[in-house]
């Protein structure tokens, strides 16, 4: 008989009492110690098996006598065994809103930490680990009694908290900013609420994010957060490692090989001299505690980990944290390999499933941004207070649905609720301070230059409030009007880092006069092009006038137009002049959206592009032989199961731009401002309207999607709705919008994620680019870009997208150096706010508040504007092309003169270093692919 026999007869009867269980596990461990020591112990081991299966022929079973016998046999084995050790830690996985809704979440809670303190009255020795700041707000917000319990076991050492993020965070669709905002928030809230020290807390702990993207390393090494705790994704590599990104920071990984839901058994630790092996390491971790639902560690599990503490032939067992067991795997950084790549993909139907709750978050992060920027510039314009506490309340509601089951859409009906819930409250906090700081700031502006008339009798004050806040229109600042009288203000304003020349859409309310007469100029007086886009529309007991005008706004900064009336100048200015109805001519001509960018040839019968060419380069991407910019109602097989996790493979594709269907085209017209196409698509139970609009020079045509979707998916299939772009060239990669940067992609048959946009590369500047507002599924894949746009999952939400969507989609044509300009635009629509006279006003009508210039400008983003949490102003910025050098961020003499800038951590508590200023421009040392956070007094 083998010693792998005799240790397989010893299995058998290990189960039929404590001591045959005891000594069965130390034996397995002492053989896999053995194993990875070139197999010195072998001889040893074999005679204490042939001992025991003497026993068993002789007594049918294995007893404590039998078993302290071997354990004294191998005494002198026992020193080698405990060279290896393991730290064994307590959690409660809490998964917010997941199978439940929120009063589930925080009874579970409760519910848990109440359990863990009752454990740690009983048991002096035992620890416990506790992730997500939102745990620790709902103990405050509804059992403040706790948390004094709770910091006394935090001071003890026994009680680690885990956390660096407000939940366990999706790492994939966030951007940047928002997982900026995690640490920020967390271990400022968290330091307060429990007087710890917040560079204490040093961990990310995301057990089931399923995936994380490249940048995590650089945010978090910003963050003051040196660790990472996983287990999900990177399942081909080593379990310790060093993740570094292209910047060169790097955090210290631990990729839990087990699972985080785990207990603690007898035989926990038998395998554990191969984790070590694998690893060089001689630390192992064992996380332990009922989850999902809460629960945290058991009274048996502490027992048993008490109890094989104290087996001779075990490694040591210890009640340990997280922050033990980092530090021992830092005495060996060295030996760990290093990971410089994204940790994706798992569960790709997560970057699609729950569009509405993807949308919010969009919508939430994007706006957060304009408005923030726009109270700090009022802050720095004219002394406006700071509304960091109202942002930061915001924050909070939009950090938490970016919980790993509620941005990537695997909740239930309750989830989708709550999610969208508080997408409204963060909405109404951001909308009211952007207004607020919009109004703050033209109110100082000096329109003494204007010839407003004075208007007695009018209805346009407060015309539009909360107008163009809704759903419908993209969730835009409100539009309220504030003017009266035959002569408007409008001042315009751009939160973003570019200067802005482009048609703006503005409203005007109770504009009771001949539009005839009407025209644009700005603050000079000179006439700009402008147009009527629609007139006469009632909202709400008032009517309103859409114009466009081609506007020109300085980077972080605002212009002012006036809209005026002309005089009647003679006879033909006052008469009336009809439309000529004699003659009506109507042909089958193909549809072209053209300016002096680009051209866009759509078929007359099915909608679909046929011709995209750049016209400055000459190039053409879409050619008649693969037409283009198409919609495809997808059935996918639902085999695999999880259909709110996974996107099945394709089962049929129906294009909808074909003629298989009837594509029905409402409207066509071309202004001067203004190309348009508008058709309608009538699919299974669904509607699909699209307007195709290429405004003024831009170089994206934007689609703008309304779709009433009536699909409900079943076994049978799930359907998808989906945009196909397909190139008539080789596309040589497959470029994405990431947190803080992009990343190149080959092509994949499969959903990948991005934050804003994909770009189909290939050599020279003329490739195809797609970005949208609200969407994360993307598809580089045959030459072809495609956006996953609904998707009817079935599971745990039966009915997660029925009803009536509006989606904006773009379509253009760009070199690599104007990507990310050209999706921050998008994203970014130019605001405004109605003017009224001002006598004496501090503020010219047109200004800025800075100004980011120097030669890596090209390569850098700003991902926040805001005022700073203790005084200042904070600057955000990434650079994203590998390139090193400085950049000059130049404040306007708007602004009070800077007396001191610095950069600083996320946390805003710690400088890194000194920004050189001279006068009013701060100079900024830029590394490649690196974060930099100014703060300037």
């Amino acid at each position: 008989m083998s010693r792998f026999d005799k240790l397989k007869s010893l299995q058998n009867v290990c189960g039929t009492n404590y001591w045959s269980h005891r000594i069965y596990a130390e034996l397995c461990y002492m053989e896999c110690l053995s194993s990875v020591n070139d197999n010195v112990y072998d001889a040893r081991i074999e005679e204490a098996l042939d001992y025991l299966t003497e026993q068993l022929a002789e007594n049918h079973a294995i007893v404590k006598g039998d078993a302290l016998h071997v354990e004294e046999m191998l005494a002198d084995l026992s020193p080698a065994a405990k060279a290896l050790k393991v730290y064994c830690i307590s959690h409660a996985h809490i998964d917010m809103n997941w199978m439940w809704g929120y009063q589930e979440t925080a009874a579970v809670t409760v519910d848990t930490f109440r359990t863990v303190l009752n454990l740690m009255k009983e048991y002096p020795d035992f620890t416990f680990a506790q992730s997500q700041a939102s745990t620790y707000k709902i103990i405050e917000e509804n059992a403040p009694e706790m948390l004094d319990e709770i910091k006394k076991y935090v001071h003890e050492g026994r009680w680690e908290i885990t956390a660096s993020t407000w939940v366990e965070t999706d790492k994939n669709m966030p951007n940047g900013e928002s997982l900026s905002r995690h640490i920020l928030y967390t271990k400022r809230y968290l330091a307060k609420l429990f007087d710890i020290d917040p560079d204490s807390l040093r961990i990310d702990f995301e057990p089931d994010t399923f995936g994380h993207n490249a940048n995590v390393p650089e945010i978090c090494q910003n963050g003051g957060v040196d660790y990472y705790y996983h287990c999900r994704g990177n399942d081909d590599s080593p379990d310790v490692y060093r993740w570094r990104s292209k910047s060169g920071r790097e955090i210290l990984v631990h990729r839990d090989p087990h699972w985080y839901n785990g207990d603690v058994a007898i035989r926990s630790f038998e395998s554990l001299p191969l984790f070590c092996k694998k690893n060089r390491t001689n630390t192992f971790l064992h996380v332990y505690g009922v989850g999902d639902h809460g629960g945290g560690p058991s009274r048996n599990d502490i027992e048993r980990l008490a109890d094989t503490a104290n087996f001779p032939l075990y490694p040591v067992v210890e009640f340990g944290t997280f922050a033990k067991y980092f530090a021992a795997l830092e005495e060996n950084r060295e030996n760990f390999p290093v990971i410089e790549r994204e940790l994706n993909f798992v569960f790709t139907g997560c970057y699609t499933s729950q569009s509405r709750i993807k949308m919010a978050n969009r919508i939430s992060e994007d706006r957060s941004y304009d408005s923030e920027f726009l109270s700090a510039a009022a802050q720095a314009l004219v002394s406006a207070p700071s509304k960091t506490g109202l942002y930061q309340k915001a924050w909070e509601k939009t950090l938490f649905n970016h919980f790993h089951d509620i941005l990537p859409g695997s909740g239930v009906i309750e989830t989708r609720e709550y999610a969208l819930g508080q997408f409204q409250q963060a909405l109404a906090v951001i909308n009211t301070n952007a207004n607020t700081a919009m109004r703050d700031i033209a109110d100082a502006i000096n329109t003494d230059s204007v010839p407003f008339e004075e208007a007695a009798f009018t209805t346009a004050e407060g015309g539009g409030v909360g107008f163009a806040v809704s759903h419908e229109s993209g969730y835009r600042f409100p539009q309220t009007e504030r003017g009266r009288g035959k002569v408007r203000a409008i001042h315009l304003f751009n939160t973003t880092m570019y200067d802005r020349a482009e048609a703006v859409e503005v409203t005007v309310w109770d504009y009771n006069y001949d539009l005839g007469r009407a025209y644009i100029t700005d603050a000079d007086g000179n006439t700009v092009q402008s147009e009527v886009i629609q007139s006469g529309a009632g909202y709400w007991g008032h009517r309103f006038v859409k114009l466009l005008v081609d506007a020109k706004i300085p980077a972080f900064g605002y212009s002012t137009y006036i809209l005026r009336m002309r005089e009647y100048d003679n006879i033909g200015t006052i008469a009336s002049t009809a439309v000529d109805g004699r003659s009506d001519y109507i042909c089958d001509s193909p549809c072209v959206l053209e300016n002096t960018q680009i051209k866009a040839v759509f078929d007359p019968y099915t909608l679909a592009m046929t011709e995209f060419t750049d016209k400055v380069t000459g190039e053409t991407i879409v050619t008649p032989e693969r037409p283009s910019a198409m919609f495809r109602f997808i059935k996918e097989n639902p085999r695999h199961g999880m259909t709110s996790w996974r996107v099945g493979p394709y089962m049929k594709i129906d294009d909808l731009n074909s003629s298989d269907y009837t594509v029905c085209l409402q409207d066509y017209g071309i202004t001067g401002m203004r190309r348009y196409l508008k058709y309608e698509v009538r699919f299974s139970s669904s509607v699909l309207t699209v307007t195709a609009e290429l405004r003024g020079e831009s170089r994206i045509i934007n689609f703008h999607i309304d779709v009433d979707w009536q699909e409900r998916g079943n076994g049978n299939g799930i359907q998808q709705l989906n945009f196909y772009l397909p190139v008539n060239y080789t596309a040589g990669k497959y470029t994405y919008d990431i947190p803080l940067g992009t990343i190149d992609r080959a092509d994949i048959a499969h959903d990948v994620p991005a934050g804003s946009f994909m770009r189909i590369a290939k050599d020279g500047d003329s490739s195809a680019f797609i970005v949208t507002d609200t969407k994360y599924g993307f598809r580089g894949h045959d030459n072809a870009g495609a956006v996953t746009l609904i998707r009817s999952s079935y599971d745990p939400d039966p009915y997660p997208e029925l009803g009536r969507h509006h989606i904006n989609l773009g379509v253009g044509i760009c070199a690599p150096e104007d990507q990310k300009r050209l999706a921050v635009e998008y994203c970014h629509p130019i605001s405004f706010n109605a003017g009224v006279k001002h006598t004496g006003g501090t503020l010219p009508m047109n200004g800025s508040v800075a100004r980011l210039e120097g030669d890596l400008a090209d390569t850098m983003m700003v991902s926040a504007v805001k005022s700073a949490e203790d005084g200042g102003i904070i600057v955000r910025t990434a650079e994203f092309g590998g390139r090193e050098g400085k950049a000059v961020l130049k404040l306007s003499a708007l602004v009070p003169m800077p007396t001191s800038a610095k950069l600083v951590d996320i946390t805003e508590l710690h400088e890194l270093g000194e920004c050189r200023v001279n006068g009013r421009e701060i100079e900024i040392n830029v590394k490649p692919y690196s974060m930099a956070t100014v703060l300037i007094k």
